[in-house]
């Protein structure tokens, strides 16, 4: 813009009607004669909604052939006479580029189309505040600032972006509480503090190759799918803290499957486009917000990063196909055991279930291996247990049809393994039983000691010892799992 442009303190609205455009245009520079009707007003009658609502139902829009009620819909003044609280609905397409003198406060209203912003500030404004806005279609803001200051930073709160959002500026701003769909910042430079607090991003984040020159906060940002950090550079700090990563191992094999099927639209060499390559990147960026965490000894969130880091790694190492039996094979084994065990030490219900089930199994697998379906047997060998006298005391007619009720219990234990929750409660059962009638065989091999337990036969001792070394590994992963969820210092 011109010098004399910036000096005026005029801006010119003029609608612009095509078959297949309808556009709002609000400008510093003054269109050509030939274009549009226009009229000319004050650049402070578009600091509100209301303002801009007032204005647009004066004579001299009449005159240049706007009809406010078809532009603004819904429009409804708050009663308490606070601006920001109007509520109202813009139902056509909205470009403004103007020198903006004083503050702009844009509240409750809903974009049913595409928004381009592009505000030069002139003086120093006092702020720029955007609050509970819906923008269905895409949003463009561009706010530049070299010589002047905003004297409260940029701010939006409370604002919901279904579409694609472009943003550039080189002042402090804030997304407090906003929801974003898929967002694309890929190649971006945020020049100073960029904060995401509280925000919720629903679909892809693209973050890649960003660079944040100041303070990066996404302190209490929530992250449906997993963000795309690629080679983004930190030179400020880094606040990562109480975020939450919605999502899960699927979710995150499918974001970075989505990279690579983006990277095939690219110069990139086929290596640098393997998914392990792609993997391995991803791996990077979770590993570096890890390490920025544990820098602040902050290792309960740290801990969600380096799962996510574990997902990775497994993606990887999935994407090689390893030899079996290889370092690599057993590694991808492992990763694969604490992820649907634990979830990477992350999971405490998990894994207590997992430890539950697991004694469960193993008295089943005894139960079976020595008495069958002879409940009989069975009762004859623990007679002086006191919870299988409780079981002999039963009515006859019960006793009697042992065998059937055997028969369906083994057929709901085993419809039990597809069902979580139905599972930990039949095995948990198991559990108690054999904690009540046998307890010295929740030890596995270690009750051989002192001779505290038997086997029949080498099925049976294969049985124990495999059963030994998954409840170590279950043990294991569960007091890393318990210190970890601790708020206890460990």
């Amino acid at each position: 813009m011109s010098e004399a442009t910036q000096n005026n303190d005029s801006i010119y609205i003029y609608l612009n009607l095509t078959e297949n455009e309808k556009t709002l245009h609000i400008k510093s520079n003054q269109p050509y004669q030939e274009s549009s009707k226009y009229f000319k007003t004050k650049s402070e009658h578009i600091c509100s909604i209301r303002k801009l609502y007032e204005y647009l139902g004066s004579e001299e829009a009449k005159e240049a052939g706007i009809d406010r009620n078809k532009i603004i819909g819904d429009f409804t003044k708050c009663q308490s006479g606070i601006e920001l609280n109007d509520k109202a609905t813009f139902k056509v397409e909205l470009e403004i580029d103007v020198w903006l003198k004083n503050k702009l406060l844009w509240g409750n209203i809903t974009f049913m189309q595409k928004v381009v912003m592009t505000f030069h500030i002139e003086n120093d404004v006092e702020m720029i505040y955007f609050k509970d806005n819906i923008f269905q279609d895409n949003f463009t803001c561009t706010i530049n600032n070299d010589k002047h200051k905003i004297q409260e930073h940029i701010k939006f709160e409370k604002n919901t972006f279904n579409k694609d959002l472009k943003y550039s500026s080189n002042e402090i701003t804030s997304f407090e509480e906003c929801s974003f769909q898929e967002i694309n910042f890929n190649n971006h430079t945020f020049h100073n503090s960029i904060y995401f607090t509280n925000t919720t991003f629903n679909e892809l984040a693209d973050f890649s190759q960003c660079k944040f020159e100041k303070t990066a906060s996404f302190y209490g940002a929530t992250f449906k799918k997993a963000p795309n950090f690629l080679q983004a550079q930190f030179k400020g700090s880094l606040n990562l803290v109480n975020t939450n990563l919605d999502f899960d191992f699927k979710e995150t094999k499918q974001t970075i499957m989505a990279q690579q099927e983006k990277n095939n639209n690219t110069h990139t060499t086929k290596k640098q486009n393997s998914l392990d390559s792609i993997a391995n990147d991803f791996r990077d960026s979770f590993r570096l917000f890890k390490s920025a965490l544990i820098k602040d000894n902050n290792l309960l969130d740290a801990s969600k990063f380096h799962r996510i880091e574990l997902y990775c790694k497994e993606i990887e190492l999935d994407s090689k196909k390893p030899k079996i039996f290889s370092k690599e094979w057993i590694d991808n084994i492992v990763l694969k055991f604490y992820r649907l065990t634990s979830d990477h030490h992350t999971d405490l219900p998990k894994i207590i279930g997992w430890v539950i089930t697991l004694i469960g199994i193993c008295g089943l697998l005894l139960f079976v291996s020595r008495y069958g379906l002879d409940i009989e047997k069975f009762s004859q060998y623990h007679k002086d247990n006191g919870l299988v006298s409780l079981f002999q005391q039963l009515p006859c007619a019960i006793l009697e049809r042992t065998k059937t009720i055997i028969h369906l219990l083994y057929f709901l234990i085993f419809c039990s393994v597809f069902f979580t929750p139905f599972r930990i409660l039949i095995y948990g059962f198991i559990a108690l039983c054999m904690t009540c009638v046998a307890p010295k065989y929740i030890l596995g091999v270690g009750g051989f000691i002192g001779g505290a337990i038997y086997s029949k036969g080498v099925l049976e001792n294969l049985l124990l010892v495999t059963y030994s070394l998954l409840l170590f590994l279950l043990v294991f992963s569960l007091q890393k799992t318990a210190r970890k969820n601790s708020i206890v210092p460990s």
